[in-house]
């Protein structure tokens, strides 16, 4: 009973990293379309905050990623285990 409850933990931790993850992408996404338009850098602080809040996006996204990979890893030694 004990590993059921380990893997319906991981397998819960790995489906709100893949929330975390997708709503960082939408953010992400959101961010790049802002950048993309001329008239953002007519205030040139705007530009500035969107492109830092980019960048955090992006390392946010790496971090949850590897944290995700990790739990997969663990999912897949625990469904294994006898």
């Amino acid at each position: 009973m004990r590993q059921f409850q380990r893997i319906q933990r991981l397998e819960r931790q790995e489906a709100e990293l893949l929330n975390a993850v997708a709503e960082l992408e939408a953010e992400k996404s959101r961010l790049e379309g802002e950048l993309s338009s001329p008239e953002i850098y007519s205030v040139g602080e705007k530009a500035k905050a969107v492109k830092q809040r980019l960048d955090e996006c992006a390392a946010a996204i790496a971090r949850k990623s590897g944290e995700w990979e990790a739990i997969v890893e663990e999912l897949g030694i625990a469904k294994s285990a006898p």
